[in-house]
């Protein structure tokens, strides 16, 4: 309500009822905006065993047999930024940003990525920093600003060159605040993806083989 009266755009990840079946026991793992922000983005690429059994009808029934309940998180459809003013908001949730097709998808329509996570599981280890420079990868990837907020660190504001603006330290109190520059165009890799590396790679591999063939013929 807050954040309606004041203009505020305010971005929250939740759990939400699939509206088609409100009486299903199964969530979206959700970004949802709030205030001047609107729309939602459902978790698309799901965590195995941590957000959705695989081959539930066989392993679903092992797993009651032994008494473990687990409940399946449904997997989101859409890749429609969350809008808020001039702002498109591409987002992703958790390791999805480690997906650069998933992330690009999301990314064309969008001049501003956020991505949220909890990566309080890592422990003290080396794995927020991983986290974090990766979603330094995809800011570069499509010369787009963007922001990265965790429940305990490590938050960002990336720009679109991929270079930490400010940052918050694993489990440090700290308030990130700037200016974010807004990017509308599309880069050759939010275009083709890595169909490019894959045409690379084809091409080593004629070359190779036109080669070894030009080879065994000049041998014989």
């Amino acid at each position: 309500r807050q954040a309606s009266q004041r203009n505020i755009s305010l971005i929250s990840g939740i759990f939400a009822k699939d509206s088609r079946n409100p009486d299903s026991i199964e969530r979206y793992n959700r970004i949802q905006g709030f205030g001047a922000a609107n729309g939602h983005y459902d978790k698309i690429h799901l965590v195995p065993f941590g957000e959705f059994i695989p081959f539930r009808d066989y392993i679903g029934k092992i797993l009651d047999i032994m008494g473990i309940n687990l409940v399946n998180t449904l997997p989101g459809e859409s890749y429609s930024p969350l809008l808020s003013n001039r702002l498109k908001i591409s987002t992703s949730i958790c390791y999805e940003i480690a997906f650069s097709e998933l992330v690009r998808k999301t990314a064309k329509s969008g001049n501003l990525l956020v991505t949220i996570s909890n990566d309080t599981w890592f422990g003290a280890s080396i794995g927020p920093e991983q986290h974090l420079e990766i979603a330094q990868s995809r800011a570069l990837e499509h010369q787009k600003s963007l922001i990265r907020a965790t429940n305990s660190g490590i938050s960002a504001i990336i720009d679109r060159k991929g270079q930490i603006v400010q940052r918050q330290g694993f489990f440090e109190k700290k308030e990130l605040k700037d200016e974010i520059s807004i990017y509308e165009g599309n880069t050759p890799f939010s275009i083709i993806g890595n169909y490019l590396i894959y045409g690379y790679i084809m091409l080593i591999y004629m070359y190779l083989f036109v080669y070894n063939r030009t080879y065994v013929l000049n041998k014989d």
